[in-house]
């Protein structure tokens, strides 16, 4: 594991609006074009719109299609899947897979590939029955696709951050690596041979980095890992 303390760049946004389709790509952290929806038009889509149009977030009133594949997908599920366990053991709240649009403080609609938010949060033991959640996760977490980019994956966790949330971990299935920021400059890098575990959010939660990609590639989490959780 490194740990590294970074200085968060300055404001990717501005209040210039773009002049040009190359100026909003840079605006957006340098997403592939083929990502941009063009209907509505970019700078005039809306919450109705980002919930009719399935896997798109809404930034800067443009329409931006997500980036999932299908191995990065197994690993959010896989991810998910053991938060799920954990929190039903330890009653401190929920998980949300893919597909779950959150709104920022910017007014922008974003969709973590997974997050978890605390009761506490929540003030209740309700999951909000709102299309749009006004409740910022806990812990946002996003797997990296082949189509990301770096500058639009720090253009959302620092929104995160400035929205509430408490960590945002950045999952790389390339270097079988996990980001886990827990501030806008206080970061650890995890590799195969580190534990993933939550704290201080999670206390208590603990998965080994080499078995979420594992479990990605063979198909199914370890029971025996279920088991040594039920039995504590």
């Amino acid at each position: 594991m490194s740990i590294a303390t970074l200085t968060p760049s300055a404001d990717s946004v501005d209040d210039v609006a773009p002049a040009t389709f190359a100026d909003l790509l840079e605006r957006l952290g340098g997403v592939p074009p083929e990502r941009i929806r063009l209907q509505p038009p970019p700078g005039t889509a809306t919450e109705a719109d980002a919930l009719a149009n399935e896997h798109c977030e809404l930034i800067d009133g443009v329409l931006v299609e997500k980036a999932m594949g299908y191995p990065d997908s197994r690993i959010g599920q896989v991810i998910a899947s053991y938060l799920e366990i954990w929190l039903a053991q330890s009653k401190l709240g929920f998980v949300i897979g893919d597909g779950a649009m959150t709104r920022m403080q910017t007014g922008n609609m974003r969709i973590p590939d997974v997050c978890v938010t605390l009761w506490t949060r929540v003030g209740g033991t309700e999951v909000p029955g709102e299309q749009i959640s006004g409740v910022v996760p806990d812990i946002a977490i996003e797997v990296l696709s082949p189509r990301n980019t770096e500058r639009e994956i720090e253009r959302k966790r620092l929104e995160f951050f400035d929205s509430g949330t408490e960590q945002v971990w950045i999952v790389r299935p390339r270097t079988q690596t996990i980001d886990v920021w827990t501030s806008v400059s206080q970061m650890s890098v995890l590799g195969i041979a580190d534990s993933l575990n939550g704290a201080p959010v999670l206390p208590g939660f603990q998965v080994q980095v080499l078995e979420v990609f594992e479990a990605a590639r063979r198909g199914h989490i370890d029971l025996n890992i279920v088991r040594a959780w039920m039995n504590n």
